[in-house]
C-alpha cells in the first residue's frame, strides 16, 4: 500500500451502505455493466466509497489503479483530449494530448454531482464508458485509444435531477438514505475519529481485509466467461423488465451482466434466481415506470441495506418551513391591489463600448478602416457596432487550420477561429401563480 493511499478512507472500513458496496463490487468485476449512479443526501458516504473502490480493484503490472476525478468545469477537450499546444509552439509538430479518459483507462472515473455536469459531456462520457474506446477526430488530429474504466457518478437530488435519458445510460443505480440508528452513528463517528488521529495505522489495520477483497474481485473477473445464464432465467428477466415498463432492452442486457457478475462473486458456476433478485433494484431503480408488484420476492438478506425502488427524497432539514401557517404565507388583500407580487420596474442600463484585447503572439485580421467602422456604428445605434465587433472575435481558435493557412511562416500572421454555434431565438415564458390559495400551500 502506497503512502498516498493513506489519505483515502479504506473501502472495507466504511460502516453500513452494504447495497452500495455490492453495486460497486459488481461493476468492478464487470465494467461493461456501465457504471454506478449514486443518489443520496449529503454525508451518506457516496464520495468515500467511490474513492475507496480504486484501492480494492486488481492492479495491473504492480501499479496502483488510477482514480481520476472529472471536475464540473472541465471542457470537452480536457475530457477527450486535444491538440498538444506545447508541441506545436516548441517543436512545430502536431501531437495528441491525452485527456481524462486516457488517464482513467483500467481505473475509476469519478464524477461528483453528475447532475450538474453539462449534458454534452455526460453523453460523451457514457458513450466511451459503454464502448471502452475513445475516438478523437478534432483539431486535425485523428486518434483512437482504449478507455476501459469503472464509471461512478454521484448526485444529490436536492440540487436537481438528471435527465431520464442520461439516467438510463448508467448500468446500476443506488439510492441512499440519511437515516441511521444510534448504534450506526456512534460506529461511524468512532471509525472516522480513529482514521483522523492515525491514518497510517488505521489503514494498516484494514490492509488484510482490503487485500482479501481485491483477490476476491480478481478471482471473480477470471470466472466471468465461464458462467452461463439459462434461458429460463433470461425469460424471467425479460418478464420482469416488461412488467416494469422499461424503455428499450438496455435493462435486460445490464441485468444479465449484473447477474453473471453476482454469480461470479459467489463463486458459483451458473446464474441462479438468487443472483437475478439480488441485482433487481440496482437495474430497475432508475428505469422502472410502473410501481413494483408485491408478487415478486424481495432480494436476499445478504444485502440488507438494498436501495428502495422508489426515488422518494429522504426527510431533511428543509421541511421546517412547513410549520408556517397559511395566514403567514398568504398575502393580504391590500397588497394585491398594489400590483403584481414579485414584479420589478424595468431599468435602463447604458451599454459600454466593446473592448478589443490584442495578443503578441498572433495578430488578428487587419482592423477596419475609419469609414467602415463609422458605418457599422451607425447601423441601429452605436451599440450594434460594438456587438458586431465582439462577435467577430468569438469562437475558439482552430489551431490546425491556422497552421495550414500559414505554412512555412512562424509565428502565424493570421489567427483562424472556428465558427460559433448560433442557436435559434427562443422566447421563454415563465408563469407565476401568485393567488392566495397557491401561496398558502
Amino acid at each position: 500500500m502506497a503512502d498516498g493511499s493513506f489519505h483515502n478512507f479504506p473501502f472495507t472500513a466504511v460502516a453500513g451502505q452494504e447495497s452500495l458496496k455490492l453495486a460497486l463490487v459488481l461493476t468492478a468485476i464487470n465494467p461493461r455493466i456501465g457504471g454506478v449512479l449514486i443518489s443520496g443526501p449529503r454525508g451518506s458516504a457516496k464520495s468515500t466509497l467511490a474513492r475507496g473502490l480504486a484501492a480494492v480493484m486488481p492492479h495491473l503490472e504492480s501499479n496502483e489503479t488510477a482514480f481520476v476525478t472529472l471536475p464540473l468545469g472541465a471542457t470537452e477537450d480536457r475530457l477527450l483530449g486535444s491538440l498538444d499546444i506545447d508541441s506545436v509552439l516548441n517543436d512545430k509538430q502536431v501531437k495528441f494530448q491525452p485527456g481524462l479518459l486516457a488517464q482513467a483507462d483500467q481505473g475509476v472515473l469519478y464524477v461528483d454531482e453528475v447532475n450538474l455536469l453539462a449534458d454534452s459531456l455526460v453523453d460523451v462520457l457514457l458513450d466511451v464508458s459503454a464502448s471502452g474506446v475513445n475516438r478523437v477526430e478534432r483539431d486535425g488530429v485523428s486518434h483512437v485509444h482504449d478507455s476501459r474504466f469503472v464509471l461512478v457518478g454521484t448526485m444529490n437530488p436536492e440540487e436537481g435531477e438528471l435527465r431520464p435519458q442520461l439516467k438510463d445510460r448508467f448500468g446500476l443505480m443506488v439510492t441512499l438514505s440519511n437515516q441511521y440508528t444510534l448504534e450506526e452513528r456512534v460506529q461511524i463517528v468512532r471509525l472516522r475519529d480513529e482514521f483522523d488521529q492515525d491514518p497510517k495505522g488505521f489503514c494498516d489495520a484494514f490492509k488484510y481485509k482490503q487485500r482479501n477483497l481485491r483477490q476476491s474481485i480478481s478471482h471473480a473477473k477470471t470466472r466471468l466467461n465461464t458462467i452461463k445464464c439459462a434461458d429460463a432465467l433470461r425469460m424471467d428477466i425479460a418478464s420482469r423488465c416488461q412488467d416494469a415498463n422499461v424503455d428499450g432492452v438496455r435493462a435486460d442486457i445490464v441485468w444479465v451482466r449484473a447477474a453473471i457478475a453476482h454469480a461470479a462473486w459467489r463463486s458459483a458456476n451458473t446464474v441462479s434466481i438468487e443472483d437475478v433478485q439480488a441485482v433487481e433494484d440496482f437495474v430497475l431503480a432508475h428505469r422502472r415506470q410502473t410501481p413494483p408488484q408485491s408478487k415478486q420476492s424481495p432480494p436476499p438478506s445478504s444485502a440488507p441495506n438494498s436501495a428502495p425502488p422508489s426515488s422518494r427524497r429522504p426527510p431533511d432539514s428543509h421541511k421546517q418551513d412547513e410549520g408556517q401557517g397559511p395566514g403567514k404565507s398568504s398575502p393580504s388583500p391590500q397588497n394585491d391591489s398594489v400590483g403584481e407580487w414579485g414584479s420589478m420596474l424595468p431599468e435602463l442600463q447604458a451599454t459600454s463600448d466593446a473592448v478589443v484585447i490584442g495578443t503578441q503572439l498572433f495578430s488578428e485580421a487587419p482592423a477596419q478602416s475609419g469609414n467602415s467602422a463609422l458605418l457599422a456604428g451607425k447601423q441601429r445605434g452605436s451599440s450594434q457596432g460594438g456587438a458586431n465587433l465582439g462577435k467577430r472575435q468569438s469562437g475558439s481558435i482552430d489551431m490546425a487550420q491556422t497552421l495550414r493557412s500559414s505554412a512555412g511562416e512562424w509565428p502565424p500572421k493570421q489567427l483562424v477561429r472556428r465558427k460559433g454555434r448560433e442557436g435559434k431565438p427562443v422566447l421563454h415564458c415563465i408563469l407565476l401563480d401568485t393567488s392566495g390559495s397557491t401561496l398558502a400551500d
